[in-house]
Parts: structure tokens; sequence; C-alpha cells
């Protein structure tokens, strides 16, 4: 308040009095009580609570380096928001972000920003499983590095050796199949879900479509196309074993 130079930067400051934080309100009455009258100063008016690009003032402090978002006068009241992406999240959306909208604010493509978010929802989903699987007494077991994934043959030399064939090994060469009937019998999808979630794929399988509809299933877990539809009754049955 000390700093304003104008009577037009005075009659602008009380304008946007709604946006001023306690602690500057409290101190704006207190020099009026005691000055009992507004004095223009000579100093810079502070830029703390202003966005550091385009000088609209704000809600809170911005830590944006850079900004590519402006909201839409046509949609918003520009003296609510002033044309800032904070001001209007604080007011309208509680903090919460459209894809298109992170796009704009980082400056980086939309289809970047939506497959960082489908992996984030992947994540979070898998997470939700794991916590019903670890709830339910389903037999847990570890694959040991080295060998056969379906049979168990010991397999260490072979991977570290490059003595079988590309298609057999999984994962940086610390799992593999020692041949192409147990790559069949056992195969990497299963495999897959079994080492992530330490138990037979049935059973994960089952846990899940009592979670989620069977194309979110098989999309979470990249299931081949019409691997899951032979496995259907055994999978209905299990899932009123489990629950």
């Amino acid at each position: 308040m000390e700093n304003l130079k104008t009577i037009k930067e005075v009659n602008s400051y009380f304008k946007d009095w709604s946006l001023l934080g306690d602690t500057d309100r409290l101190t704006t009455i207190k020099n009026l009580k005691e000055r009992g009258r507004l004095q223009a100063s000579s100093s810079s008016f502070s830029k703390d609570f202003t966005c550091p690009i385009h000088q609209f003032p704000l809600l809170k402090p911005c830590n944006l380096e850079t900004c590519q978002y402006h909201i839409s006068a046509a949609t918003d009241d520009l003296h609510e928001h002033r044309n800032c992406l904070i001001n209007r999240l604080d007011k309208s959306k509680g903090g919460k972000l459209s894809l298109q909208e992170i796009a704009n604010v980082l400056g980086v493509p939309l289809p970047e920003v939506s497959d960082i978010n489908e992996k984030a929802i992947v994540k979070i989903k898998k997470a939700f499983i794991k916590d019903k699987v670890e709830k339910l007494k389903i037999v847990r077991y570890k694959y040991l590095e080295g060998h056969c994934v379906s049979c168990g043959m010991n397999l260490a030399d072979e991977l570290e050796y490059d003595d079988l064939e590309p298609e057999l090994i999984i994962e940086l060469k610390k799992f593999g199949w020692c041949s192409v009937k147990c790559k069949t019998k056992k195969p990497k999808w299963q495999f897959l879900i079994e080492n992530e979630f330490n138990c037979f794929f049935m059973e994960v399988l089952a846990v899940s479509l009592k979670t989620y509809d069977q194309e979110t299933v098989e999309l979470l877990y990249s299931v081949p196309e019409g691997s899951m539809r032979p496995l259907k009754s055994q999978l209905n049955l299990l899932v009123e074993d489990l629950f």
C-alpha cells in the first residue's frame, strides 16, 4: 500500500481488494488509521503476489518460470481470474487440471501428458489389486532368476553367454525359456503377471475381474487378444472361491 505511485494504482489496488491476503488487508487498514489519507510513493510496486510474466495480481505466489495458459474472456471473468491459471484453480476447480491444461502450462505435447497419465492410472489400479491379493489367502512365490519360467531348468549359463535364441529371453536376460515348448506352456504375459504379483496369474486375473471389467483387465496386463476366452469358466469359479 505504501508503494503505490499514482491514483490509478490506488484505485486498482482497492479494485482487487478481494484478492489480497489477510495480512495485506490488515496492514492497509492500519496505515489508513495512522495516516488518515492515501499517499503515493516513489518506490516500485511489490511483485510477490503478481504473475511473474504478465504481472496479473495472484491469490498466491507463482513458481512457474514459463506459462502458456490463457483463460478465454468469453467463458471466464477476467476481473476475477486475471487470465491466470492459479486464480482460476483456487476459485473454481479445487486445484484440478485437465490434461490439456497440464500440457498448456508445461508446454509439452498433449500425447506426452496423456501417456504419463495413462501409466499413472495403470500403477494405481495395479496397486489396488496388489492390496486385495495380499489380503486373500493366496499361495505366494517368486521366480528364480536364471531359470526357465515354465519347467524350472537352470539357464544361468545360457543367459549369461547368450546361448539362447533372443525369442527365448525375458527381461534383460534375467529369465527365459529352455525351449519353444516351454514358452508355449507359459506365455510371457502370464509370467509377467506372476513375477509382478508373486502368485498364480489366474488368481490375479480373478481378483482383477472382481474389480474391473474384462476389457480393462486385458489392457492392464497386456493380455493378447482371445487369450482369456478359454479361461473364462475357470476364472468364474475362482472368483466364487476367492470371494
